[in-house]
Formats: C-alpha cells, sequence, structure tokens
C-alpha cells in the first residue's frame, strides 16, 4: 500500500482518481498490489505523487484494453467499492481551504496540460495569467457551495477551474494599457508587460474560450446541466456582468459620479462572477427555487464587500497588504474616495453580515463557506 502524507492531515487517492481515508494514514491504494513511500505536498505534486498518477493512467489504459472500458468501481469488489466512496466523503469533510486551494491549483495545471501547447508563447502567457498563486476565491466559491447543499463527489471541481480562467482573463484584460495599465498584478509583471499586447489580448480570449470547453468536457454532468451552467457564465461575462462592469468603469468620471453608479459598476464588475461562481455549484448540488436565489444573493453580497476591500487595499493606507499596484484609482471615483475609509470599513461590513444572513437561511449547517469568508477578508476583519 502506498502511504502519502499531504500537509498535516490524512488522504488518499485511489487509483481511480477518488480521494478516500484508509485507517489513520492515507495509502494510494491499487486494486492489488500496495507499497509504501512518504509525500510532503498539499495534492499530489511531488514527484512520489506524479509517478503514482502515472501508473493509475497505465492501468487505465490496460483496463481499457481488456474491459473495452477505463476501470471504474465494477472491476473490484462492490463491498470495497462503497466503503472506497464512504471513506472518500468522510475524507472532504475534513479537509481544509488549503487544500482545495491545492486541488484547484493542481487541476489547472492539468486542464492546461491538456489544452495543448502551440503556439508556445500563447500557451506560456496563458499559463502565467492562470497559474500564479492566487486566492481563488472564486472556484473555491463554487466548490465550497456544492459541499453546503451536501454534494460530497466533487464534480464542480472543474466548473469551477472554468470560472477562475474567465477571472484570469478579466485580469488581464483590466490591466491593458488601454484600460487601467497596470504593472503589477498577484506580486509579478501584469501579462501584457510579460508578454506584450498583442499576446495577452490572446491569452484572455484563449483562456475565455478554454473556460466553456472544460464545461462542456465535464461528461460527469448532464448535458441539459452543462448548458445551463454555460448561460450563466456567459451572463456574467456579458454586457450584464464583467464587460458591461469594466465599461462603466472607463466612463466614470471624478467629482461627478454617484455612489450608485459605483454600486452598479461593482455589481457587475465583480460581483457577478462571484454570483455565477456559487449558483454553479448550487445548481450542480441540485440547489433550486428559494434556496437557490439565497445562494445568489449571498454571492451578490460576498462579491459587494470583496470590491470595497479591493477599493480599500488601493488605499495607500493598506500598501503592502497586496500583490498588486497601489494607489492606481487615485484619479477615479470609489466608495473610499467619495466616503473615507471608516465609512467605507462600514459598508463592507454590511455586505458580508448580509451575505451570512442568506447563508444561514439556506439550511446547512458546513461551515466552510465561512471560513472562506474569514481566509479573504482576514484584513478587514480585524
Amino acid at each position: 500500500m502506498r502511504r502519502v502524507i499531504w500537509g498535516k492531515k490524512s488522504h488518499t487517492i485511489n487509483i481511480f482518481g477518488d480521494l478516500i481515508m484508509a485507517g489513520t494514514r492515507p495509502v494510494i491504494q491499487t486494486a492489488s498490489a500496495d507499497v509504501s513511500t512518504p509525500l510532503a505536498a498539499t495534492l499530489g505534486v511531488h514527484l512520489v505523487a506524479r509517478r503514482a498518477f502515472a501508473r493509475f493512467f497505465l492501468r487505465q489504459r490496460v483496463c481499457k484494453r481488456v474491459y473495452g472500458c477505463p476501470m471504474t468501481d465494477q472491476h473490484i469488489q462492490p463491498d470495497r467499492a462503497r466503503g472506497l466512496r464512504a471513506d472518500l466523503q468522510s475524507t472532504v469533510e475534513e479537509w481544509s481551504l488549503m487544500h482545495f486551494r491545492g486541488m484547484i491549483d493542481h487541476r489547472l495545471e492539468k486542464l492546461m496540460l491538456k489544452a495543448g501547447s502551440d503556439p508556445v508563447n500563447l500557451h506560456r502567457a496563458m499559463t502565467y495569467s492562470l497559474l500564479t498563486p492566487g486566492k481563488r476565491l472564486r472556484p473555491l466559491l463554487t466548490v465550497l457551495t456544492s459541499l453546503h447543499f451536501g454534494r460530497r463527489d466533487l464534480a464542480a471541481l472543474d466548473v469551477a477551474c472554468a470560472i477562475e480562467m474567465v477571472h484570469a482573463a478579466s485580469l488581464s484584460m483590466d490591466d491593458l494599457p488601454s484600460m487601467d495599465n497596470a504593472t503589477v498584478r498577484r506580486g509579478q509583471p501584469t501579462l501584457h508587460l510579460a508578454f506584450g499586447d498583442d499576446t495577452a489580448i490572446l491569452a484572455s480570449v484563449a483562456l475565455l474560450n478554454q473556460a466553456f470547453e472544460t464545461i462542456v468536457a465535464c461528461k460527469d454532468l448532464p448535458s441539459e446541466l452543462r448548458l445551463d451552467l454555460m448561460r450563466l457564465l456567459t451572463s456574467a461575462i456579458g454586457i450584464n456582468g464583467l464587460i458591461g462592469g469594466q465599461a462603466m468603469d472607463l466612463n466614470l468620471r471624478s467629482g461627478t459620479s454617484r455612489d450608485e453608479e459605483l454600486i452598479k459598476v461593482n455589481k457587475l464588475k465583480t460581483a457577478a462572477l462571484f454570483a455565477a461562481a456559487a449558483e454553479a455549484g448550487a445548481r450542480i448540488a441540485g440547489v433550486n427555487g428559494k434556496r437557490l436565489e439565497l445562494v445568489r444573493q449571498f454571492a451578490l453580497e460576498l462579491g459587494a464587500a470583496f470590491q470595497i476591500a479591493d477599493d480599500l487595499l488601493d488605499d495607500h493606507a493598506y500598501a503592502g497588504k497586496t500583490g498588486k499596484d497601489t494607489g492606481k484609482d487615485a484619479n477615479k471615483p470609489t466608495l473610499v474616495s467619495r466616503n473615507g475609509i471608516d465609512d467605507t470599513r462600514r459598508k463592507l461590513q454590511g455586505h458580508l453580515t448580509a451575505a451570512l444572513t442568506c447563508l444561514d437561511q439556506t439550511g446547512s449547517h458546513d461551515q466552510r463557506l465561512r471560513s472562506l469568508i474569514d481566509d479573504g477578508f482576514s484584513n478587514f476583519l480585524s
């Protein structure tokens, strides 16, 4: 049995690509043979885990030749299969945000490898934009919302990655000289400075396209649900979402814009993708009706709070707490410039309170979405 330790917690990967728990120590389980090797990584990115995954895919190919399909639970004892699924559920219950972030990062890397590497410079630019370490709030929101409503098989993972692709593309577009003219993003030079404006634009469009390809390829989800998720994402991107919000933001004028205009910009430019991320996770978990509307309202409030937090971080009083340019909004109207830091912080707290109220009304006692809020807004909750 191959024993694998990730951080301080015990997790397991079986040959079917599922994470399971076996006893008090983690293992990579195979259908026949067992061996042992230690590993320190968040989600199998160490060389040993890579070799284990390589053996997994080899077994998949062999099984496909013998059975005519990849290896599934039908090729092992039924009782053991049920045990593995139960263990998977208990393991997911114990995961921290760190583990989910690691899982998302690992899956993003795999999806980019599957996307192909030609043209080389374009692929490098896409990877540079997407895989730079970040908070991953939006994909976490998708995965954790799905779990919040009882889905335990991580079916939302690839959809979450698609949403992160959209987010990365929007950041690269926003940073262009013709828009925000930013120089630093996530602690490194912005995409257009690293690869040029032309490649940055192409990479952003390619990431948007890759997001939809990723959702289409989610064969574990019903085709009708995949279509609904694509509609949801197109709405969040278009004129009533990111693109419309950015257009309004470019036309804002300092001293003449009202708070209502700023709030609408924030809703379209930021909160719309938050809402799509959470609603996607809820839909994957089978949520509908009033609870789905509560999820959407929760995410809109959370997105509004996040944009206010971003405006506060842009203020020099918070310099050093962000990995991007500060002061770039000095000549643009924001809630901070119009209302001051103290009043803006109160608005942020109000949005967070409203978000948590919606979350409580969903009826779930899962605490990980609350943990996400604590983690994402730690600079403003003290």
